[in-house]
């Protein structure tokens, strides 16, 4: 199916104040609670029309698709063909979230009169509070973003508790995205003309997003396995030498594959009541991080769009040499170039092994954290 794609410069009020129409390629990466980038070349009889404090805002078939941040530019001027050639980067509006720390009083500013910003309830909310008070609807005035709009809590999720001072907002909130398997996403409203963030759960799409080349669905894959970093965790707490709390967590099955990898972790700032989940957590991005994934997609026959059935961070299933595995989508790259478009989702770690245990897992790992800390120096 053919899609039309357009490209817009938006200025810092997210005003559109261009349309670019000799965009020769793109490349579009989205990742899981990360900002990836973006970038757009051109080769034309005008200069390059981006400048400070620009964005872009892309549209597919007449929809908003994807917006972010200008960052970079390099123009190259050739006398003989009177063209610039030039390239534009940036990066998407969760970028916005690595410009902003976590004050300790965001109400005020002040250093004097707390130590930490501390905060408790649902993750969504602990969340969605972190972002308006320091950059968003609730932001002091200096330190508001104007193109953000009031976050979005989709999903609230299970009690967590932070303590925070100066991490950067992203800093901040991933730890707490990841222990339950949440994602932020930044989406364009093109009727406020601002940046809306949404905080949901990774959604259960294995029955629409089936990676398979039976189905004629997968151009290529690339399917990697290494030693993994560690898979039995030892993690020390508060304290000195004999006078401090241990934590132990291993991958039996992991053990049993590679053999036993010991990995020691120095978390003084963690809570002795906290020590166990965190050292869970630790070794379940140790363990995990030997499998990877990636396909490209049949873009042209799969029926299944990206940002319509399925998106960043939603539980998918691939097969790959009869085997069936799930795990969630950890980045999407976007490439347009000579009229072709190429979706190409990455999946991250994945285990082999039926959906419930899947969910089983982050459901235990959902009750075990009922207090997750990030506290910053």
């Amino acid at each position: 199916m053919f899609s039309e794609f357009n490209f817009y410069i938006r200025d810092v009020s997210g005003k559109i104040i261009n349309r670019l129409i000799n965009v020769e390629s793109a490349d579009i990466i989205e990742r899981l609670n990360d900002p990836g980038s973006w970038t757009l070349k051109s080769r034309t009889k005008e200069q390059c029309p981006f400048t400070e404090g620009n964005g872009i805002i892309v549209t597919k078939n007449g929809e908003a698709y994807y917006s972010g941040v200008f960052t970079e530019l390099r123009e190259e001027y050739d006398a003989y063909s009177r063209l610039y050639t030039w390239t534009a980067k940036g990066a998407g509006d969760l970028d916005y979230l690595t410009r902003r720390v976590c004050y300790p009083d965001p109400a005020t500013g002040s250093t004097t009169t707390d130590a930490y910003y501390e905060d408790s309830g649902s993750l969504g909310e602990v969340v969605a509070r972190i972002i308006d008070k320091n950059l968003g609807v609730d932001a002091m005035l200096v330190r508001k973003e104007p193109l953000i709009a009031q976050t979005v809590v989709v999903d609230a999720g299970t009690s967590v508790s932070v303590a925070l001072r100066f991490e950067t907002i992203l800093t901040a909130i991933t730890p707490l995205l990841d222990s339950q398997g949440y994602n932020i996403r930044a989406e364009w409203d093109e009727d406020t003309k601002k940046i809306v963030y949404k905080i949901l759960s990774g959604a259960d799409n294995t029955s629409v997003m089936v990676f398979s080349t039976a189905y004629n669905s997968i151009l290529s894959t690339e399917y990697d396995v290494k030693v993994p970093e560690g898979n039995y965790v030892i993690m020390g707490g508060k304290g000195e030498d004999t006078d401090r709390p241990f934590a132990y967590a291993s991958d039996d099955t992991s053990i049993s594959n590679w053999g036993r990898i010991e990995y020691y972790q120095d978390a003084r700032s963690v809570e002795e009541t906290d020590l166990q989940t965190e050292a869970n957590t630790t070794l379940i991005g140790l363990s995990e991080e030997n499998v990877g994934f990636s396909a490209v997609l049949n873009s042209a026959d799969y029926q299944a769009q990206y940002k319509k059935s399925w998106n960043i961070g939603d539980y998918v299933a691939v097969f790959v040499h009869g085997k069936k595995f799930i795990q969630r989508v950890m980045q999407v790259e976007t490439n347009l170039a000579y009229g072709e478009e190429t979706i190409t989702p990455t999946v991250g770690t994945i285990r082999q092994g039926q959906l419930m245990t899947i969910f089983d897992r982050l459901k235990r790992l959902r009750a075990d954290v009922t207090q997750l800390q990030g506290i910053g120096n």
